[in-house]
């Protein structure tokens, strides 16, 4: 699996019209009523494939830790409402699913696409499934995104997500273009293996490189700190859902081989070696 393309928005909170405004102008698709979620999936998509002559049989895999949680809580809070009546665009956009149909449909591909959430391995576990399917030879390409809408707005925010770092919070549309083509590549994800315990990943992983990307848990951990103490460190300081994707591409912008060890709150952890050549 090759990397040949890549794309990052990441900002703070903004509002729907200001991402409307961008998308209009490189797009010609219609989401007026549509939510910030998806519009700002098909943007941060679009600027990953512009420059990109796509093979056919395209997969797009999408990770999202928090959906279109804006439009959930305006949901909720009509519901709430004496009298309330919920709009019908208002209930649509509330459908994570729709948003992979609308990327697929302003990219014009024509093969599986799909949305993945999970609680902070997102990105990896989407990334993971989008290996599997081109090693499989069931795609030809795969795009891989990472989106999520800033949690600021929300009440109460703190006590919904997983910030052991207090990191800075924001809001993000990140993309990596992938295939099987050697050719010009960016890096290569070599592998992408899940254990049930550091401690199991501690005996089966040799950590031959002089770069280890963590994420927040992973950083936490004691087990892996004496390993790791004399490497290199990646770490975002970005609080973003799919924080891992952040990772991902510090580690493209580096050109250093890297294993990426992200963990969750149940220690699950996910290793992902990418690779540079000469």
């Amino acid at each position: 699996m090759y990397i040949h393309a890549s794309a990052k928005i990441l900002n703070e909170k903004k509002d729907i019209k200001e991402y409307r405004a961008l998308l209009k102008q490189i797009s010609s698709i219609n989401l007026r009523r549509s939510s910030k979620f998806n519009i700002l999936s098909v943007y941060g998509a679009l600027l990953c494939m512009k420059n990109i002559n796509t093979l056919g049989n395209s997969g797009i895999y999408i990770s999202t830790e928090n959906g279109p949680i804006t439009d959930v809580c305006k949901v909720i809070d009509t519901v709430n409402e004496k009298d309330f009546i919920i709009m019908p665009f208002d209930f649509l956009n509330i459908n994570v699913n729709n948003v992979s149909f609308y990327v697929a449909k302003a990219l014009n591909f024509n093969g599986k696409n799909m949305v993945l959430m999970n609680e902070t391995l997102g990105f990896e576990k989407t990334l993971q499934l989008a290996k599997f399917d081109l090693d499989t030879n069931d795609i030809n390409e795969a795009l891989i995104g990472a989106v999520d809408e800033s949690v600021e707005n929300i009440h109460n925010y703190c006590s919904y997500i997983e910030n052991p770092l207090n990191k800075e919070i924001k809001e993000g549309s990140c993309w990596i273009y992938t295939n099987k083509q050697k050719e010009n590549n960016l890096g290569k994800i070599e592998y992408i293996k899940e254990f049930y315990s550091v401690k199991e990943l501690i005996e089966n992983i040799s950590f031959d490189t002089d770069s280890i990307s963590l994420n927040s848990f992973a950083y936490l951990d004691k087990n892996l700190s004496e390993i790791i103490k004399n490497k290199n460190i990646v770490l975002s300081n970005i609080y973003y859902g799919c924080e891992g994707v952040l990772n991902i591409l510090k580690i493209i912008k580096n050109k250093k081989d890297t294993i990426h060890i992200a963990k969750d709150k149940n220690n699950k952890v996910i290793v992902i070696k990418v690779l540079f050549e000469d």
